[in-house]
């Protein structure tokens, strides 16, 4: 039996496993930083700088949506972007992968 997944699902399926994984995400703003944070239980996850118009994503995250999903690294940053611009308001036009934020 074959199943077949188009982008729009897979995408609809990273979102949810973002949504699932991440539910608790707070935004952590430092007064004379422009830099925006994003952390889960206190772990910081992403990273926004306003000036730069981008946003970093810290490996973990953007490793597994490659690695579970199939995605490559043009398609796991679109997703991001996407994503965090979104649910929290950003307005980047980038999206990098880091190890540490």
């Amino acid at each position: 039996m074959k199943l077949i997944i188009t982008e729009s699902k897979r995408n609809h399926l990273a979102i949810n496993w973002l949504e699932d994984t991440y539910p608790d995400l707070d935004i952590y703003r430092h007064p004379g930083y422009e830099e925006v944070f994003v952390s889960d239980k206190g772990m910081f996850k992403m990273s926004y700088i306003k000036s730069m118009n981008a946003l970093f994503i810290k490996d973990d995250i953007w490793d597994s949506l490659r690695s579970w999903f199939g995605y490559n690294n043009d398609e796991v940053g679109d997703l991001l972007l996407n994503w965090a611009n979104k649910k929290f308001g950003f307005k980047a036009k980038l999206c990098k992968r880091v190890r540490d934020i």
